[in-house]
């Protein structure tokens, strides 16, 4: 009947089972941001999506999605504008004793940190 399901984890994995699944499309696992601005309105929480990821129009885009592997760990950002951002962003859960570590991403995280620089 519903034709979505909303549920938030910071690691583990995600199985789903039905009986009786008959898909009417693919399934899609994002975060949806709205805003009246000119923000990015979709930020995915899978690295798989990112390649949807539009490519930022301002330097305040550039870094959101700069910081965005730090914000899937939960960085609590110093700078206000970026956490009232991230805030909004369903997928989000702040972790106050999280210290960002370059060292501790993956390769793929670096990477998509340097293509925003």
């Amino acid at each position: 009947e519903r034709d979505y399901a909303r549920f938030h984890m910071r690691s583990g994995t995600v199985i789903f089972q039905a009986k009786n699944f008959k898909p009417r499309g693919e399934l899609h696992v994002s975060a949806t941001y709205c805003d009246d601005g000119d923000m990015l309105k979709e930020l995915p929480y899978s690295y798989y999506s990112q390649e949807m990821i539009p490519t930022p129009n301002n330097e305040f885009d550039s870094k959101v999605l700069r910081n965005l592997p730090f914000a899937r760990r939960g960085y609590v950002f110093r700078t206000e504008k970026l956490q009232e951002y991230y805030e909004k962003v369903s997928w989000y859960i702040p972790d106050p004793n999280y210290v960002p570590n370059l060292d501790e991403l993956t390769e793929t995280e670096r990477s998509w940190i340097n293509r925003f620089k």
